[in-house]
C-alpha cells in the first residue's frame, strides 16, 4: 500500500515535470528553449542538433524515470528500501530534468554567438540566466526578478547576484536537508531496530523511532497472551511485511498501541487503567514468552 502511494506520488512529479517542460524543444513566440532567436533560424543545422539531442536524451530522461518509477511497488519487508527507491528516483528526474534542459540552453546560446546572431541590446538577458534556470544579473541590486528569457521566462525567481537572495535560498535548501535526511535516517532506524521496552520499579516504558509509550506498573490490571491479531486499520504509525508499530484498530481489542512483528504468532495483551490496550511482541514466539514472564514477574513484586 505504501509503495502505491509513493508511486502515485512519483506519478504526479513527473507529470508536473512533463508539463513545466512540455514544448520548451519546439518554437513558439520566435524563442525555442528559452532562447530568442528569429524564425529563419529554426532550421539552421546548428540548431536543428541541438534540438535533436535534447528530444532524445529527454526521450531517455523520461522512460528511464516512467519504468524505473515502478520499483516503488516491488513489496520488500523493509520500508526504508521503498523509500529509498523513493528518494533517489526523485533526485534523479529533477536533476535529470534540469541537467537535460539547461545543458541544451547553454548549447544554444553557443550556437547564437557562434553564428553571429547575438545582439548584446536584446539578448542581454540570456546571459544573466545559467542553464536558463539559475537567474544573476550583476546589474541590478533587485531581490526577485521578472525574466523575460530562459526556461524560466515570465516566473519570478531570484536574483543569486543580491546577497540577501543568496542567503536566502541557502537557508531553503539547508532547511530542506535538515528535514529530509533525517527523516530519511529515522525511517531506516525504525527498520532495522527493536522497539526498546524498559522495565524498572514504576513504569513499563516502550519506545520506537516514531512512537513511544509509558505506563505505571501499578495501573496494570490486566496482561496475558493473545494470538497476534491480523485484521485491522492503521491510524497513525508505520506498518510494513514485518511489522505494525502506531495506533491501530484491532477488533475486538478497539484502539490500541501497538508494537508487533509479524514473524511471532501470538502477542502480549497489557490492559490498564485510562489506558488503550497495548499488544507487544518480539520477533519469535520464545522471545515474546520470555517478556511476557518478565513483565508478570514485575507486576507482582
Amino acid at each position: 500500500m505504501v509503495g502505491w502511494i509513493l508511486w502515485g506520488s512519483s506519478f504526479m512529479l513527473l507529470a508536473t515535470f512533463m508539463g513545466i517542460f512540455y514544448g520548451y524543444g519546439k518554437p513558439s513566440r520566435g524563442k525555442i528553449l528559452g532562447i530568442r532567436l528569429s524564425e529563419a533560424y529554426f532550421e539552421e543545422d546548428a540548431v536543428k542538433e541541438v534540438i535533436t539531442k535534447y528530444k532524445i536524451k529527454n526521450r531517455a530522461w523520461f522512460w528511464i524515470s516512467f519504468v524505473s518509477m515502478f520499483g516503488m511497488i516491488y513489496k520488500t519487508p523493509y520500508f526504508s528500501i521503498t523509500f529509498s527507491i523513493f528518494m533517489g528516483w526523485t533526485l534523479f528526474t529533477i536533476i535529470g530534468k534540469l541537467w537535460i534542459s539547461g545543458s541544451a540552453y547553454e548549447q544554444l546560446k553557443v550556437v547564437k554567438k557562434e553564428m553571429g546572431w547575438y545582439n548584446k541590446s536584446l539578448d542581454f538577458e540570456e546571459d544573466c540566466w545559467y542553464g536558463g534556470q539559475f537567474y544573476s544579473n550583476p546589474e541590478s541590486d533587485k531581490f526577485w526578478v521578472k525574466s523575460s528569457s530562459g526556461l524560466q521566462s515570465g516566473n519570478i525567481t531570484f536574483n543569486l547576484s543580491n546577497k540577501k537572495a543568496r542567503w536566502t535560498l541557502l537557508i531553503i535548501l539547508i532547511v530542506t536537508v535538515i528535514i529530509i535526511f533525517p527523516l530519511w535516517g529515522s525511517v531506516i532506524l525504525e527498520d532495522v531496530t527493536e522497539p526498546v521496552i524498559k522495565l524498572d520499579q514504576q513504569y513499563l516504558s516502550i519506545h520506537a523511532v516514531f512512537s513511544k509509550t509509558s505506563i505505571e506498573i501499578s495501573a496494570i490490571n490486566n496482561i496475558e497472551i493473545v494470538e497476534r491479531p491480523t485484521n485491522g486499520s492503521k491510524i497513525n504509525g508505520s506498518a510494513t511485511e514485518r511489522y505494525a508499530r502506531g495506533k491501530f484498530y484491532y477488533n475486538p481489542y478497539g484502539n490500541c498501541k501497538v508494537y508487533l512483528f509479524k514473524s511471532s504468532d501470538i502477542a502480549i495483551l497489557i490492559e490498564a487503567t485510562d489506558e488503550v490496550p497495548i499488544l507487544i511482541n518480539k520477533k519469535t514466539n520464545d522471545e515474546t514468552m520470555q517478556l511476557f514472564e518478565r513483565i508478570v514477574q514485575k507486576v507482582n513484586e
